[in-house]
């Protein structure tokens, strides 16, 4: 059974346009089970009608009245990222004549179709796929009255509050990151200046995003980044790029000239080297002492638990003990934490926050009596 709901975004007075009535199908994708017990999806579909006062200005509106009238309005819908429908007026079949919605422009369009066709008193038939949903909007921090749904970088910012001042920066550096590198497939790409094609993957994007809040690389070209390095990343270059073998000729001389200079290399080596005269000195009576030196503990595998526990009850890096598989996988532990460069550690998903404090207190630590 449809329901009725009226989605009036803005007052008559207000705006003018044509009032339709809409037949709004969402197309999702749920988990099931063989027979066999195995995991597979299958797809399913809801409908709900709603009537709407559509105008050439209120695309974004439009969309978010579709999201209320199915219980979503927790997704936020932008204006530079809007989601793709499917719209078609009867007599026309919905599965062979519908036509896509993807822009502003084309909303414009339909909207004029069924001015001149005098569709308002027909149901328009509006489908839409969820996955798609998911995909192009973002989910709301506070609800839906929580901003006008414009889509700037503040607001997207200010959906993932509440953060601290340090967050907050990096979300907007990933915000300006995702703007200036999106690809046509909904992904993040980065071509290096030799050619080298990387995909901008979420831990890439973290590393970039701190290392432009500590103002070592730029948004056009991120040389210090570990993540990004092109010579660490799969390359997609074009053959006719490679660099040429060197000739042999010449390969026979830069042989010789290296047997040469190992040679005399060698031969310096040999020189006996003079002998430096020591002046004895007067022995000292050393205090006697108790303590027995003691060498630096050798890395076990219980070191790495044990010192996560320790940094989240004492130092305060909430979640510690969630980062050992990580840590563990990359040979990382308490005793060359701190010798390993804040974006590496950043990319297996820890805060920078937390990179610092266990980096801070790692060598310490281990050189404790907690380490023993």
């Amino acid at each position: 059974m449809s329901t009725n709901i009226a989605a009036q975004a803005a007052s008559p007075e207000a705006e003018d346009g044509v009032t339709l009535t809409f037949s709004a199908l969402l197309q999702y994708t749920v988990p099931t089970l063989t027979a066999a017990g195995k995991k597979s999806t299958k797809r399913e579909s809801k409908s709900k009608e709603f009537r709407f006062k559509a105008n050439n200005d209120n695309f974004v509106k439009f969309l978010e009245a579709f999201l209320t009238a199915h219980d979503e309005s927790k997704y936020r819908v932008s204006a530079r990222k809007p989601f793709r429908f499917k719209w078609c007026c009867p007599p026309r079949k919905a599965k062979t004549a519908a036509l896509d919605v993807e822009k502003v422009e084309e909303y414009q369009g339909m909207l004029e179709f069924l001015e001149a066709n005098e569709c308002s008193e027909k149901v328009v038939i509006i489908t839409v796929d969820m996955d798609n949903v998911k995909k192009r909007c973002t989910v709301r921090a506070s609800g839906p009255d929580s901003d006008d749904g414009s889509g700037d970088e503040n607001e997207e910012a200010s959906d993932i509050s509440p953060l601290s001042g340090l967050d907050q920066r990096l979300a907007r550096w990933r915000i300006k990151i995702e703007k200036k590198y999106s690809d046509d497939s909904g992904g993040f790409t980065y071509i290096h200046a030799d050619g080298t094609v990387q995909n901008l993957t979420p831990p890439a994007i973290l590393a970039w995003s701190a290392a432009l809040d500590e103002g070592l690389v730029t948004l056009d070209y991120p040389l210090n980044v570990t993540s990004l390095d092109p010579k660490a990343c799969k390359a997609v270059l074009d053959p006719r790029r490679q660099q040429p073998k060197p000739q042999s000729g010449s390969s026979d001389l830069g042989h010789f000239a290296t047997i040469m200079s190992s040679m005399q290399t060698l031969f310096s080596s040999l020189t006996p080297a003079p002998i430096p005269l020591i002046t004895p000195l007067t022995p000292t009576r050393r205090a006697a002492s108790n303590e027995i030196p003691s060498s630096p503990p050798v890395l076990s595998p219980s070191h790495l638990p044990r010192f996560l526990r320790y940094a989240q009850e004492k130092v305060g890096v909430q979640s510690a003990l969630s980062f050992e598989s990580q840590l563990r996988n990359e040979g990382m532990g308490p005793d060359i934490l701190h010798e390993i460069d804040n974006a590496t550690l950043m990319a297996l998903g820890i805060s920078l926050g937390d990179v610092v404090r266990l980096k801070k207190h790692s060598l310490k630590w281990w050189n404790g009596p907690d380490a023993k």
